[in-house]
């Protein structure tokens, strides 16, 4: 009787011992008082300390919305393996990957989640194929509509200082990165590739051996 009284006051303990043991990485997630929030400061995961985002972080701004009055702003730690992207609605902690050209991009792999990346000198955040945030925001872009010869139509989005171009066409967007044309110019990923001059651009699709020309409308 006395041997399983022991047995029961050592599994009880065990069992407390395991509840403080489960409830301690609650602390560790929020670790802000009241009185840290009150003076600007919140808790990086990437830098493992309190900072205050607006002193440590690349500011980002809606590169959808000129009115918008809340900006982003992307944290590092000191080997730049990972990416903390503090926006508005939600942040998110991205890893850092290496494309075949050797340009880095700071995403979550196989997953349709924010990207970030540095074109000239402007930080890009975007999710599938849209830029949400930049450097400069809504400044430093030129929209155009393009018209077919058979009523297609392409959108486009053209970053200046970041030489990118957001285009969109049959209901998808793409993300391309300019490149050097002998005249006009050209932008391009693995999947589309648009080049122009004046007026009139041409777009190929990967796994499409014909292309399709537009022209601006005014």
């Amino acid at each position: 009787m006395k041997r399983n009284f022991i047995c029961l006051a050592a599994l009880l303990l065990l069992m407390s011992c395991g509840s403080k043991q489960a409830k301690s990485p609650d602390k560790a997630e929020a670790p802000i008082g009241a009185s840290d929030a009150a003076q600007g400061y919140t808790y990086s995961k990437v830098l493992d300390k309190k900072i205050r985002i607006f002193e440590e972080g690349a500011r980002v701004l809606s590169a959808t919305d000129p009115q918008a009055t809340m900006a982003g702003y992307v944290v590092f730690p000191s080997d730049s393996s990972k990416a903390e992207v503090f926006l508005p609605q939600e942040t998110v902690v991205l890893d850092k990957r290496v494309r075949p050209d050797g340009t880095a991009v700071w995403n979550v792999e196989d997953d349709d989640t924010y990207m970030l990346e540095k074109c000239g000198n402007e930080w890009l955040v975007s999710r599938g194929g849209k830029v949400l945030y930049a450097s400069t925001g809504c400044e430093n872009q030129l929209k155009a509509e393009f018209v077919g010869a058979k009523g297609e139509k392409l959108s486009a989005i053209f970053f200046t200082q970041a030489g990118v171009a957001q285009i969109r066409y049959n209901g998808i967007d793409y993300l391309l990165r300019q490149y050097v044309t002998a005249s006009g110019y050209g932008y391009r990923n693995p999947l589309a590739d648009i080049r122009g001059k004046g007026h009139q651009v041409t777009l190929s699709l990967a796994g499409n051996d014909t292309s399709i020309d537009f022209v601006e409308q005014k």
